[in-house]
């Protein structure tokens, strides 16, 4: 009767052992999908920020609601759809005005990658192990004061942005001119970072809450 019943105690702990994910068990599988994507050699200058994984789970058919999770815990998988891991990415050689570039690895209930991660979210340089070759300083500021705006400037500001689309990353000029019907009127220059030169002029309608 007693090898009865620690066989059903046993049963009952593998069970629910099995009906949980581990924070370590989490993290090692994101931690294997960067290294496969970025390489082993950028490894050390990934973080996980904030240290609580985000847990969505199914409440009805429509809603998720989200949970975090902290580290040496589990997390049930009953009802269990995605999870969030969060990494920051710092590297000595990254410019001033990029301190961090953030990437969200998005697993499914199996650890399963929901959706792939972008190699050229990491500049090139770095991931070839050269120095900066984006244009910066004093030489980056000539080439926004050299600028030919078409419209009178009420006040501009300029960042360096990821272009999903292109793949690549910008310096971003942005010149407000107007407001219309709760938006702001702006004339853009997308400057390539490697070589200073214009690569698209355009002018965009941006809700007020955007930028």
């Amino acid at each position: 009767m007693r090898l009865l019943i620690l066989c059903l105690v046993s049963v009952m702990h593998l069970s629910l052992s099995a009906q949980k994910l581990q924070y370590n068990e989490i993290t090692e599988t994101s931690d294997s999908i960067l290294s496969k994507t970025f390489g082993t050699e950028l490894m050390d200058f990934f973080e996980i920020q904030p240290r609580d994984l985000i847990l969505f789970y199914s409440r009805n058919k429509s809603r998720l609601q989200h949970k975090s999770l902290r580290q040496h815990k589990a997390a049930r998988t009953e009802n269990l759809k995605e999870v969030w891991v969060e990494y920051s990415f710092t590297h000595p050689n990254l410019p001033a005005s990029i301190p961090d570039i953030h990437f969200v690895v998005e697993l499914d209930n199996e650890l399963r990658l929901i959706n792939p991660l972008d190699p050229n979210r990491i500049p090139r340089f770095l991931k070839q192990g050269e120095k900066c070759n984006w244009v910066e300083g004093e030489d980056q500021q000539n080439i926004i004061d050299n600028l030919k705006f078409e419209k009178t400037s009420k006040s501009k500001f300029s960042r360096i942005e990821y272009h999903h689309d292109d793949r690549r990353y910008y310096l971003n000029v942005y010149s407000q001119y107007g407001l219309e019907n709760g938006y702001y009127l702006y004339e853009i220059f997308m400057i390539a970072m490697d070589s200073g030169e214009t690569v698209r002029h355009e002018f965009k309608q941006v809700h007020s809450h955007i930028l």
